[in-house]
């Protein structure tokens, strides 16, 4: 009994084993570079000059807000320098050193207000940018998907992808079964017909 159950199991592994490499050697894989395509499509270009020209405008403000503390902690090295060499009364020295001390502490709060701002906006356009990145991936995926349907691919490997081993996951691919240029010229279509 336990045998006729085995030998049944073996007849149908075998079956599907079969019935699995007659569908492989119909199957018809693509490649595509996906690090030329996200490098040569314009709206990549775009994208890249909107954040550079962003991450200058922040840069901007914040040397402009560093700027100002330091002109802060300039006056007060020269409010402690006049302090330490004054010959003042003890309640003019007093009132003195009350105003350095204010002084010190707006400068502090500006320099935690200006770390607390450059994190922000260096969040604030790390996640735009992410944003924006994937937008270019969708545009790419969906171009990408129509060429497989227009070839009649199976499926689409990216050949510019690396394994686990720093070993390119494609090794070998026929040049006729690249679609990158389709997919650049239609990407680079729409984008300028935008």
């Amino acid at each position: 009994m336990l045998s006729k159950i085995y030998h049944t199991l073996f007849i149908l592994v075998a079956f599907f084993f079969f019935s699995a490499l007659g569908a492989h050697a119909e199957m018809k894989i693509g490649t595509v570079d996906m690090n030329r395509i996200f490098t040569e499509y314009k709206k990549t270009n775009e994208v890249k000059a909107k954040y550079t020209a962003s991450g200058e405008a922040i840069e901007k403000e914040l040397n402009d807000r560093a700027a100002d503390l330091k002109k802060k902690m300039d006056e007060i090295n020269q409010l402690t320098t006049a302090i330490e060499k004054s010959d003042l009364p003890k309640k003019e020295l007093d009132v003195k050193k009350k105003e350095c001390e204010d002084k010190i502490d707006k400068a502090r709060a500006l320099d935690r207000e200006l770390v607390e701002y450059r994190s922000a906006k260096q969040k604030k356009l790390q996640d735009e940018f992410l944003g924006m990145r994937q937008g270019i991936i969708d545009d790419i995926m969906i171009v990408i998907n129509d060429q497989t349907k227009v070839r009649g691919f199976d499926m689409v490997l990216d050949k510019s992808g690396l394994s686990a081993g720093a070993v390119p996951v494609v090794l070998f691919a026929r040049p006729d079964l690249d679609i990158s240029n389709e997919v650049l010229a239609v990407l680079n279509k729409k984008s300028a017909s935008k």
